[in-house]
């Protein structure tokens, strides 16, 4: 029973998402410091409705990395197939935080916005991954790019007939100056 059990709780499990059915309620919390993969959040409002299946949380007055903005998370387990729903709108956030919880990069800093609107469906793990779509913008400026002087590197290149060296163009202490950084994503 142990490795039945085992293999149940594996990607192609179904959620355990009836339990949204057996309760209504409305709350409002206000939260301190909270961690949750990936993510940490230093204060937020957030207001929970659960009716019928039907979760919603929105998040207001949210402050995370230096930044402040709303979002909110929709789960509706009212019907066969569950479905959810993410959206995340953040301005004047900390890039170095941000990206070193999210994605482990820590070679860029600046402050800026970050969108993200990612939705899904599905009664397992798999198929919730296999049917994610959304999309996500993200947008800094004034800030640096350490451990590579992209102008000095440019400067070298073109006097490559002088035979300088790449001193100081690479390494800890070489910073790249931008104005305006961003990119976008589609799921």
């Amino acid at each position: 029973d142990t490795a039945k059990a085992a293999k149940n709780t594996g990607a192609d499990a179904p959620l355990a998402l009836g339990g949204l059915k057996a309760v209504n309620a409305d709350l409002q919390l206000t939260v301190g410091p909270l961690a949750v993969p990936d993510f940490k959040l230093d204060h937020a409002v957030i207001a929970i409705a659960l009716h019928d299946g039907m979760l919603k949380t929105d998040l207001s007055s949210l402050n995370a990395y230096g930044g402040t903005g709303t979002g909110s998370l929709t789960v509706d387990a009212s019907g066969d197939v569950p479905s959810f729903r993410s959206v995340l709108d953040m301005r004047n956030v900390k890039a170095q935080p941000f990206l070193i919880e999210l994605m482990n990069v820590n070679q860029i800093s600046s402050t800026g916005a970050v969108r993200i609107d990612v939705a899904s469906r599905g009664a397992t793990q798999a198929a919730i991954v296999r049917n994610l779509n959304g999309h996500g913008d993200v947008q800094f400026a004034n800030g640096t790019i350490t451990g590579v002087d992209l102008g000095a590197v440019a400067r070298i290149l073109q006097s490559v007939l002088t035979a300088q060296v790449l001193t100081g163009a690479v390494g800890d202490n070489a910073k790249t100056e931008f104005g305006e950084m961003s990119g976008s994503f589609v799921i």
